[in-house]
C-alpha cells in the first residue's frame, strides 16, 4: 500500500486544517513535514509550494460543530464584548477607577483593581460595546478576587436588566434573577462568575463593587479598598466557554466559519473530513428547555444540571414526577414545510432507574414515532399513524453514557407539528403513550434538540434564540493540471458511506467549466456505485454497480482511467466491465472536488450530502487491475 502511494500525485490525509484550507500530504506543503519560514504551507514566503492544498468554505457564522479528539462535541464560539480585558477603553468607570497590572488569576499581570469612590452612590463600569437580539440565550462571565470588598454583581442593562450578585469571600450566589448564576473557585481566592439570561434588546454589561448583597443600596467607599476583576465575556449560550480575548473587535474560537472539520466520531482514532449538505436547526432553542418552545408536563426541569457531549455543565435533568400519568417535555407548534420529510435528534442519557424513551411527532393522527431501549440502547418500535410515511429511528452512542436518538418521517400535508419526548417505565409499543407511577427522581439528562428538513440527521447545529443554517461544506482544488492525468490516471477515495439519499456525488475531476469540459467522477446513484467520464465528443462512459452500498459502512473506491477505457473497483473488487470511452477526455482537466458535483462554485449545491472523508488520492498514471484490487480492499 505505501508503495502505490508512492506513486500518487496528490494525497489528501485529513490532518491538518486552517480556516479556508485543507492541507495535503503530497504534494510537499504540508506543514508537519516541510513548513516554510512562517510555520504555514500557504507558500507565502515563497519557499514551500502549496500546490495540492484545498481551498475549503461553509459559510459566515458558528453554527457548525464537530466531534474532536476527546470524543466532545466542539463548537464555535465568540466573545461578542469589545475590549474584554481593557477596562480603561470601550468600558466606562462610574463612581470607580480601573486600575491595570494587577496580579491576575492566571498569575499574569493582566487583572484590574476596581475602587469604589467615597461618593454615596453606585459604583461599577460598563460595557456597552454589544447588542444582542432580546431572544437569544447569552452568558456574561468575569474573573473577580475581593481586594477589601466582598460583593460583585454582574448585570446587563443597570437597573432594567437581570443580574447576580457573587460574594468573593463565600463563594456563594447571594441574590439572582437570571436563568442561572454559578460562582466557581479557581484558586488563591479567585472564582468565576457567571450569569446567564435572556437580555433586552439593547444590551449592556455592567459590574458592580458592592458593600453588601443588598442590589439597592447606595454607599461610600473607602477610596482604597475594592476587587479584582479579569477575563470579562459575553458569549451565546448556558454556560461560560473558556476565555476568548478581545480587542477593537469580538473574536471567535473552536469552529470558525470555514474551518474543515476533522471528526473523530464514534471513537475513531483518525478524524475524517466531514463534508456535510446546507442545513437548518429550525427549533429555537436547542438547549434552553424552559423557554416558551418547550412545555413540561409532569416532570421538572433543571438547567446546567450535569456535563453535556459538549464537555461543559450545560445538559438539562428532566426528573419525572411522582403521579400516576405519563411524563414528557413537548416542543410546542414548529411550522414545517408540508410533504417533506424532516428529521429530530436529541442527545440523552438515563438518569436514576431504568427508564425508557417513547418519541412522536405529530400532527393530529399524523404521526411518527419510536420506542427505544434504553436497557440495551436499541430501537425497539418505529412506524407511521395516519397518512405519515417514512419513519425511521436511529440510537447513536457518544461519549460519557450519552447517546443521540433520532426521528425520521414525513407528516405529508402537516403545516405544523409538536415534537414529543415520554419517560416510560417499560419499554413500549404502539402509538399511545405509558401512564405509570413515577418515582420523583428517574429521568434523563437532555441536550441538543436539533428538528432539520432531511432524511438522516448531520451534525450537530445549536441555537440560542433564533433558527441557525449550516451552509453545505465545499471542498476543492483549482489550477491543478499538473498533478491530474490528463490521458490516463486514478481517483481513490476512502469515506464512510453515511447518506441515505438518492444521489451522492463523491469526488470528481472536470474542468472550471464543467458543461463544456465534462468530468470524471464517482457517485453513489439510488445505493448504486457508478463511474463515470462525460467526455468531449461523444455519449459518456459509464459503470454502474449491481450490488447496494450499504448506509453507515466504508467504501474504498478506484477510477481508472486511459484515452479510450474506464475502470471502477469497490472495496477490492471490480465492478461491473470496462466501459468504452466514445469522445475524448475532458481537456484540460484541472479541478479536483471532494463530495460535490464539481466544475465551479455553484456545482457544490448539487447532491453534496454527508459521507466523511477519510482519505483521498490522486495517480496521473492508470493503475493496473491487481494494484487497484490491492488499493480498495478493505
Amino acid at each position: 500500500m505505501s508503495s502505490l502511494k508512492d506513486l500518487a500525485s496528490l494525497i489528501m490525509i485529513p490532518s491538518l486544517v486552517k480556516d479556508g484550507r485543507l492541507d495535503t500530504v503530497k504534494p510537499l506543503g504540508n506543514s508537519i513535514i516541510h513548513p516554510d519560514a512562517t510555520g504555514n504551507n500557504d507558500g507565502t514566503d515563497g519557499s514551500t509550494p502549496a500546490e495540492g492544498n484545498f481551498t475549503f468554505s461553509r459559510g459566515s457564522n458558528l453554527s457548525a460543530t464537530r466531534v474532536n479528539a476527546s470524543q466532545l462535541i466542539e463548537k464555535g464560539r465568540e466573545n461578542l464584548l469589545l475590549q474584554s480585558n481593557q477596562l480603561d477603553t470601550t468600558w466606562s468607570s462610574q463612581n470607580l477607577t480601573a486600575t491595570g497590572n494587577q496580579t491576575g488569576y492566571d498569575s499574569s499581570n493582566d487583572a484590574w483593581k476596581l475602587t469604589p469612590s467615597t461618593a454615596d452612590t453606585y459604583h461599577r463600569i460598563i460595557n456597552g460595546s454589544s447588542s444582542v437580539s432580546a431572544s437569544v440565550v447569552v452568558t456574561l462571565s468575569v474573573y473577580a478576587k475581593a481586594d477589601g470588598y466582598n460583593f460583585i454583581r454582574v448585570s446587563e442593562n443597570a437597573n432594567s436588566g437581570d443580574y447576580a450578585t457573587f460574594n468573593l469571600s463565600t463563594g456563594v450566589v447571594e441574590n439572582s434573577t437570571s436563568l442561572n448564576a454559578k460562582i466557581e473557585s479557581i484558586g488563591n481566592g479567585w472564582y468565576r462568575c457567571s450569569s446567564t439570561i435572556t437580555p433586552v434588546a439593547i444590551h449592556r454589561f455592567d459590574i458592580y463593587v458592592m458593600e453588601s448583597a443588598n442590589v439597592q443600596q447606595p454607599w461610600a467607599g473607602d477610596g482604597t479598598s475594592g476587587i479584582l476583576v479579569q477575563d470579562a465575556q459575553l458569549e451565546l449560550g448556558l454556560v461560560a466557554t473558556s476565555v476568548i480575548e478581545t480587542g477593537a473587535s469580538t473574536a471567535q474560537a473552536g469552529i470558525l466559519e470555514n474551518t474543515p472539520r476533522l471528526d473523530y466520531s464514534g471513537g475513531a482514532s483518525c478524524p475524517s473530513l466531514l463534508l456535510e449538505p446546507q442545513r437548518a436547526n429550525i427549533l429555537t432553542q436547542s438547549e434552553y428547555f424552559q423557554s416558551n418552545v418547550f412545555a413540561i408536563d409532569r416532570t421538572t426541569a433543571t438547567p446546567n444540571a450535569g456535563t453535556s457531549p459538549q464537555g461543559v455543565d450545560n445538559a438539562y435533568l428532566i426528573q419525572e414526577d411522582s403521579a400516576n400519568l405519563y411524563k414528557r417535555i413537548l416542543v410546542n407548534g414548529i411550522a414545517i414545510s408540508a410533504s417533506t420529510t424532516y428529521t429530530y435528534s436529541l442527545f440523552v442519557k438515563p438518569y436514576g432507574a431504568t427508564r425508557h424513551i417513547y418519541w412522536m411527532t405529530q400532527s393530529g393522527g399524523d404521526a411518527v414515532y419510536a420506542h427505544f431501549n434504553m436497557t440495551d440502547f436499541s430501537v425497539n418500535e418505529v412506524a407511521n399513524n395516519g397518512s405519515a410515511t417514512g419513519a425511521s429511528a436511529s440510537i447513536e452512542p457518544y461519549e460519557d453514557g450519552w447517546y443521540r436518538i433520532s426521528l425520521t418521517g414525513n407528516l405529508g400535508s402537516a403545516a405544523f407539528v409538536y415534537n414529543q419526548f415520554y419517560i416510560e417505565d417499560v419499554v413500549g409499543t404502539g402509538f399511545n403513550p405509558i401512564s405509570y407511577q413515577g418515582d420523583g427522581n428517574s429521568g434523563f439528562y437532555m441536550y441538543g434538540w436539533q428538528i432539520e428538513s432531511g432524511s438522516y440527521p448531520t451534525s450537530y447545529i445549536p441555537t440560542y434564540g433564533v433558527s441557525q443554517t449550516r451552509a453545505f461544506d465545499f471542498c476543492r482544488k483549482t489550477g491543478i493540471s499538473s498533478l491530474i492525468g490528463q490521458t490516463e490516471g486514478t481517483l481513490f477515495g476512502e469515506l464512510t458511506f453515511k447518506s441515505a439519499e438518492p444521489t451522492n456525488r463523491l469526488f470528481s475531476i472536470t474542468g472550471t467549466d464543467w458543461n463544456s469540459v465534462g468530468s470524471i467522477r464517482f457517485d453513489i446513484i439510488s445505493l448504486k456505485p457508478q463511474a463515470t467520464i462525460r467526455s468531449l465528443g461523444g455519449e459518456p462512459a459509464k459503470i454502474i454497480g449491481t450490488q447496494d452500498i450499504n448506509v453507515n459502512s466504508l467504501v474504498k473506491f478506484a477510477l481508472v482511467y486511459t484515452s479510450t477505457t474506464l475502470k471502477m473497483f469497490v472495496n477490492g473488487a471490480q465492478i461491473g466491465s470496462t466501459a468504452t470511452l466514445i469522445g475524448s477526455l475532458p481537456s484540460p482537466i484541472n479541478e479536483i472536488t471532494i463530495n460535490a458535483l464539481g466544475g465551479g462554485f455553484t456545482n457544490a449545491l448539487q447532491n453534496n450530502q454527508l459521507n466523511p472523508y477519510k482519505q483521498a488520492l490522486v495517480f496521473k498514471t492508470a493503475l493496473t487491475d491487481s494494484e487497484a484490487i490491492a488499493l480498495t480492499t478493505i
